[in-house]
């Protein structure tokens, strides 16, 4: 199987390491970079053109990868592992940095290049695995596999769309991948499959793990605080209103009343009350964004901050705080209503598991070119 990411340790060349030479890797632009990696790519590119695109470097479970696919995902931790080795071993960017040898916790001798094809045949495990469940459940063919037929559909894909529209190979790649774990859990979690799961079964899982993902909002009531600006019924512009809201606020944490406010602050301030529980909660989380979020987090007597928003169906410009009044626990959904969610959330779960072990069964061969792949994409 393929190496796992370590910590690296060498000693003796740390020692010999200046900090200074860490300088070039932490401090260079994303766009120096992204050029340097792409030059010392293309001398080791220089020295590996025997490497076919369609050369067969690898196979999972007998599903192959090719020269091509390889480095594609490659081209894609590039910046990554540059950052890694020049951080943890100070060694500067050059024509001889991905040959740089060091040992692993294990004493395993490793470089940047060997450790940029594992990760890359890590995740390529995972997808290929992937791949083979779908081949095995009729929704894809073996033929659909294959990396040619995965840029024929990018190409296809891409055909009508302006330069902006069009998918990179990764966003493409990022796109399939999920449509096909949407689609082999589906597959899975039919009667008779790995994933199946009977109503008792799913209930079971609901009560063992009835935690957060669960849970209804609590129920909220609040006193509102609010003056209207730019608005006839006063001359306030909006930090105006804002203003006359905080001291307002001060006022009432001092125990004042509303009528001393209307008296010595602003008569043009009023109250009303509202409501947050499960069933307005996607209502008033859509009508007042940013106090929501602040709402559903306060205890009985917290003052929230100040807020300006303009009012749902009155369309009218309104600063406000708010006082929580009262705050009820708000239970757990009910398990037929939430069945559905349920169900996704098992299936998610299982399905990841299933992907795991089914990775770590994997027959991965790795052929004598598989060494010389690049990431130069």
């Amino acid at each position: 199987m393929v190496e796992k990411e370590n910590k690296y340790e060498n000693k003796s060349r740390q020692k010999k390491k200046k900090t200074s030479k860490l300088m070039p890797i932490l401090f260079i632009t994303p766009l120096a970079l992204t050029i340097i990696i792409a030059s010392v790519f293309f001398v080791y590119y220089e020295q590996s053109k025997n490497v076919d695109d369609n050369e067969i470097v690898a196979k999972v479970n007998g599903l192959e990868i090719t020269a091509a696919e390889l480095s594609s995902k490659m081209a894609i931790d590039e910046e990554y592992v540059v950052n890694k080795f020049g951080k943890d071993y100070e060694e500067e960017l050059n024509e001889d940095f991905w040959d740089l040898e060091v040992k692993d916790d294990d004493g395993n001798s490793t470089n940047p290049r060997e450790y940029l094809q594992n990760m890359a045949l890590k995740k390529l495990t995972a997808y290929k695995v992937e791949q083979q469940i779908a081949i095995e459940n009729g929704i894809i063919s073996e033929s659909d596999a294959a990396y040619d037929a995965f840029l024929k559909n990018l190409k296809k894909a891409n055909e009508g769309k302006s330069k902006k529209e069009k998918y990179s190979k990764k966003t493409y790649y990022e796109y399939v991948y999920k449509q096909l774990q949407k689609k082999n859990r589906v597959a899975l979690s039919k009667k008779g499959k790995p994933l199946y799961a009977s109503g008792s079964v799913l209930k079971e899982w609901f009560e063992k793990s009835n935690d957060e993902k669960y849970k209804k909002i609590d129920n909220f009531h609040f006193d509102i605080y609010y003056v209207y600006y730019d608005d006839k019924s006063n001359n306030y512009n909006k930090d105006a209103a804002v203003s006359v809201m905080k001291n307002a606020e001060s006022a009432i944490k001092d125990g004042k009343s509303l009528s001393f406010v209307k008296s010595n602050i602003s008569s043009s301030v009023f109250i009303q009350t509202m409501d947050i529980n499960d069933s307005n909660s996607n209502e008033k989380q859509k009508d007042y964004p940013k106090f929501y979020k602040e709402a559903v987090t306060m205890k009985v007597g917290e003052f929230s901050n100040v807020y300006t928003v303009i009012r749902p169906r009155i369309n009218k410009k309104v600063a406000f705080f708010s006082i929580c009044r009262n705050r009820t626990d708000g239970g757990y959904k009910d398990f037929r209503k939430a069945k559905n969610e349920i169900f996704e959330n098992y299936t998610a779960e299982k399905y990841k598991e299933y992907i795991e072990n089914a990775v770590k069964k994997a027959k991965v061969e790795k052929f004598e070119k598989f060494s010389k792949v690049t990431g130069l994409d």
